[in-house]
């Protein structure tokens, strides 16, 4: 599947859809845990392929991006890097891990690093619904980077 080009406003006045990518997850892992992205306002997008991934998310402005990983060679770190850099359309994207349980440990620091939310693969349907819906709730992430000037003297 191509990487969606740029959208195009929606017509009638109607609102701007929640754009959702999953990149690597099996329907398996994530039906029906989020059900609720089938309906409206939510248009999921799908990419399987590790080459493409950086490209979907240079393309559109997504919510929340899901991510099954490890695969393709591409970590949590590959993914943050890229990501979290202004010049992406995605940058401020909520970002999810979905990981085997042995991983969870090693992943859980890059929590601390720009990922939003880890979940094991063993997570149950429910729980993983409830956080998913929570996390789209959350105002777009905001970068801190800011210069600061104190005038003053220092003692």
């Amino acid at each position: 599947m191509q990487p969606p080009s740029n959208p195009s406003p929606l017509h009638d006045g109607a609102p701007e859809p929640v754009r959702v990518l999953l990149f690597n997850v099996p329907p398996a892992a994530l039906n029906p845990a989020t059900s609720f992205l089938a309906r409206d306002p939510y248009a999921v997008e799908e990419c399987s392929q590790a080459a493409d991934l950086f490209a979907w998310i240079d393309k559109a402005a997504y919510k929340m991006i899901i991510l099954q990983l490890p695969t393709g060679g591409i970590e949590p770190r590959d993914v943050l890097y890229a990501l979290r850099h202004e010049r992406h359309a995605s940058s401020k994207a909520v970002l999810v891990v979905l990981a085997p349980d042995e991983k969870i440990a090693e992943y859980q620091p890059f929590l601390a690093k720009g990922l939003s939310a880890l979940f094991p693969l063993s997570a149950s349907p429910g729980r993983l619904a409830d956080a998913l819906a929570g996390l789209l709730q959350v105002a777009p992430r905001v970068s801190i980077a800011e210069g600061v000037l104190f005038e003053g003297k220092c003692t």
